[in-house]
């Protein structure tokens, strides 16, 4: 649903990553050269919807089911660095 109300579409995968977390509203990985010298990501939850209606990056929709209801930010690139294309070793 958007914020009014309407039915957008429907989540197709949802999953939850630690290796990544929003920073100045960009999404920086442990693999991202980007990263601030602090950057102790928290994790998000990313995954897809297959939507009913153009949707722009930034834009606030809400995600619900039979129980729940969440806030969700539209993005236009959910992983930018892969962490599983480096050794574990580099993150040490």
């Amino acid at each position: 649903m958007d914020l009014k109300g309407r039915e957008m579409g429907v989540v197709l995968t949802c999953v939850a990553d630690m290796a990544i977390d929003l920073v100045h509203d960009h999404i920086v990985s442990l693999a991202s050269p980007d990263q601030p010298h602090d950057f102790n990501p928290r994790g998000l939850c990313c995954g897809f919807i297959r939507v009913k209606m153009p949707l722009n990056p930034g834009q606030v929709i809400q995600l619900k089911d039979h129980r729940r209801s969440i806030k969700v930010m539209i993005v236009d690139d959910i992983r930018p660095h892969r962490t599983a294309r480096h050794p574990v070793n580099k993150f040490l």
